[in-house]
């Protein structure tokens, strides 16, 4: 199968881009582009002096110890569980946008939350050949969601992802489909990405 044909340019000009690893989550960026009302408050908050913030390295290792103490006494409290008592439910994310579970959920956390949200920006995913198995950009310019996969090395070309990022010409994610915000595909087609991707 080859790739949706794109019938419209897109410039290079991004504000929000979100590279994931976590499965299905391309589901969960299509249905968060589908709301409009989603749309604008990420544009607000995005133009908001203060909302993201990058967090210091000691705060990131601080929040990790915490998590890292959440889990080992989730992990004692299971294994003081009796035959005959539920089991208790494994705790969230304790900062979930900085954290790689939340995946493409990080979106309604920017978009949709009053408060301050830290965020970790690492670009240079996008070329990890073991990791990156999908790129899926928002597009708040022209109003476009793009979806790439994979960083492969077989010749094919793209222009959204350069030297900025490190990524070599015939490397990098390669682009499966893009769509106006008001012509988004379906769940299923989106679906049938992941199945094109798998069957080349």
């Amino acid at each position: 199968m080859g790739i949706p044909k794109v019938t419209h340019p897109v410039p290079r000009s991004v504000l929000f881009s979100i590279l994931l690893t976590v499965p299905g989550q391309g589901i969960v960026v299509l249905a968060f582009v589908a709301d409009p009302s989603n749309i604008t408050n990420l544009k607000t908050a995005l133009d908001t002096p203060g909302k993201l913030y990058t967090p210091t390295e000691a705060q990131l290792d601080g929040w990790l110890n915490e998590t890292n103490d959440a889990t080992n006494a989730f992990t004692q409290r299971l294994l003081r569980v009796g035959e005959d008592e539920p089991m208790p439910e494994k705790p969230g994310p304790l900062y979930p946008s900085v954290s790689r579970d939340t995946g493409a959920k990080v979106l309604d956390l920017v978009a949709n939350t009053s408060r301050p949200i830290p965020i970790v920006k690492e670009l240079e995913f996008i070329r990890d050949t073991l990791f990156c198995e999908w790129a899926y950009v928002i597009d708040l310019d022209v109003e476009v969601l793009e979806v790439y996969a994979g960083n492969r090395d077989d010749g094919e070309t793209q222009t959204r992802f350069g030297e900025a990022e490190g990524v070599k010409a015939g490397q990098g994610p390669v682009p499966m489909g893009m769509w106006w915000f008001d012509g988004l595909p379906t769940q299923a087609e989106m679906e049938a990405l992941g199945a094109q991707e798998y069957d080349e």
